[in-house]
């Protein structure tokens, strides 16, 4: 069974250009995330990028995305930073809970 091209996460937005736009809006998210994460030495990135890649819904980058789409400018690389570190911040606090 396809999955509409309207359709991101599961969630059917109506028009496939504008689940298009947020899918790339998402996927420069996760660029910026995956390129800041790179840039540690490769011990730290290995153990980071395992978990990183690991992956998980995203949810909050798709809805900083989606949130941005209710502005002028969805697509100013602001929303890409906001959107990363939302996530990192999400993703700190897992991984922080996983150890202590």
């Amino acid at each position: 069974m396809r999955t509409p091209a309207s359709v991101v996460a599961g969630v059917d937005l109506g028009d496939p250009i504008f689940a298009q736009n947020v899918r790339d809006g998402v996927a420069r998210v996760e660029e910026c995330i995956s390129s800041e994460l790179r840039g540690a030495d490769e011990l730290m990135t290995e153990a980071v990028m395992h978990l990183f890649e690991a992956g998980g819904k995203r949810f909050r980058p798709l809805f900083t995305v989606l949130s941005a789409h209710v502005g002028p400018d969805p697509d100013n690389w602001q929303v890409t930073v906001a959107g990363a570190v939302i996530e990192l911040v999400h993703l700190a606090t897992l991984y922080h809970d996983d150890v202590m």
